[in-house]
């Protein structure tokens, strides 16, 4: 099966688009190219996740994560009428407290430990400064990478950081602490820019800028997870130049794990608490389009943002399903199979389903490959997905190597 080109693919689009939830052959084309390189498999990975702070000084119209220190300027007093868009409690984690949370995930049967936390936020607050100069960090970069290595020395879980943009020098060293990392491109459209749009205010959302990050992770041969934020403002064209850009840095370099396809959900509190979200259809739509232009990628939905219409998304459109600790969650899928994700007591799943543990597997070996001496030095016996490095068996990962993970 060949992948559709860009200008057909922005066809396809329209067309999905112009007939609404009608079954078309477009759709079943997508479960058809899933059947063909994903058959039978969903993954999954079984994490933990770690706000290493929600300071950050972008200001996307639709972030709920990020906030503002207690006392900033910006932030609205108690009782008093502020902007949607300021929101007071910001908090860095402690050494301590990441992990205790690492070693409450490994107890329930965790292997990642994912880090996610805003970009560069000691550039606009004097408070996170001070922050990591008690903590002994010269910028939050420095403190994540001392995380994502006691991590490793101290458990058996394995990082994955999402710190935003990145320069060479620090996906590289982050690359020795780390198997595999990512960073949302979200879209490609600089008129989200724009004044009033999603993306006003954020300087790191810059397409361009982030395009830069994904391509250097390839010229580094890092394993990275990309994706787009669907309903923030763009158009269906936009979506699939977004698609197409990522697709174009895997095909020179090979790197791209899986492709994210998030749909955006209004918050209140957030400058775009009012705007339309994205429906199940339009969701379906946008992956099955993604499943055409790249066919053997991993395409993953995140699955609380989308119940309780997630099956549909099982049905013959996804490859890679994503699970935190944090909450049970049960899916299936239209051909009968069933996996609880239990936060208590780790999955449970009948045949048809392959929940892989750790579903960055192949990034495993890579960076072993990479990192030889780090890990024979400390993590020799770490366990992964049930066995140590040294005695997994080849045959058990050959569906991610085959294609492409």
């Amino acid at each position: 099966m060949i992948a559709l080109s860009q200008e057909t693919a922005r066809s396809a689009a329209k067309e999905l688009e112009s007939l609404g939830a009608e079954p078309i052959s477009r759709e079943t084309a997508a479960q058809a190219a899933r059947a063909r390189f994903k058959p039978g498999v969903i993954t999954y990975s079984r994490k933990v996740f770690l706000p290493l702070t929600n300071l950050c000084r972008d200001y996307c119209g639709y972030c709920t994560f990020r906030r503002d220190p207690d006392h900033h300027p910006r932030t609205p007093k108690a009782g008093v009428p502020g902007t949607p868009d300021h929101q007071a409690g910001a908090h860095t984690m402690t050494p301590d407290e990441v992990m205790e949370v690492v070693r409450a995930g490994e107890r329930r049967g965790c292997t990642e430990a994912l880090f996610s936390l805003g970009d560069k936020p000691e550039l606009l607050f004097p408070e996170m400064r001070e922050t990591l100069r008690h903590l002994g960090y010269k910028s939050t970069l420095h403190y994540l990478e001392a995380m994502c290595e006691r991590v490793l020395r101290e458990s058996s879980l394995l990082p994955h950081p999402n710190p935003g943009l990145m320069s060479a020098e620090w996906l590289e060293r982050l690359a020795r602490v780390a198997p595999s990392m990512g960073l949302m491109l979200e879209t490609t459209s600089t008129r989200l820019l724009a004044k009033g749009a999603a993306h006003d205010n954020a300087p790191d959302k810059d397409p361009a800028r982030r395009l830069r990050v994904i391509e250097e992770a390839g010229r580094q041969k890092i394993p990275f997870t990309t994706g787009i934020l669907i309903g923030i403002g763009e158009t269906m064209e936009e979506r699939v130049d977004t698609l197409a850009a990522i697709r174009e840095l895997h095909e020179k370099y090979g790197h791209i794990q899986e492709v994210i396809v998030q749909n955006f959900r209004a918050k209140a509190g957030t400058p775009m608490a009012a705007w339309p979200e994205p429906d199940s259809h339009n969701m379906l739509r946008t992956l099955a389009v993604a499943r055409l232009m790249m066919p053997a990628m991993n395409i993953q939905a995140p699955p609380n943002l989308s119940e309780p219409d997630y099956a549909e998304l099982l049905d013959g459109r996804i490859s890679t399903s994503c699970a935190n600790a944090r909450r049970p969650k049960a899916f299936s899928c239209s051909s009968g199979c069933r996996f609880i994700l239990n936060s208590l007591h780790g999955p449970r799943r009948k045949a048809n389903c392959s929940g892989s543990g750790f579903g960055r597997t192949l990034s495993i070996h890579r960076w072993e490959e990479r990192h030889d001496h780090r890990f024979d030095r400390r993590h020799g016996r770490r366990k992964v997905c049930g066995r140590t490095a040294a005695d997994r068996a080849p045959g058990r990962f050959d569906h991610r190597r085959q294609h492409g993970r």
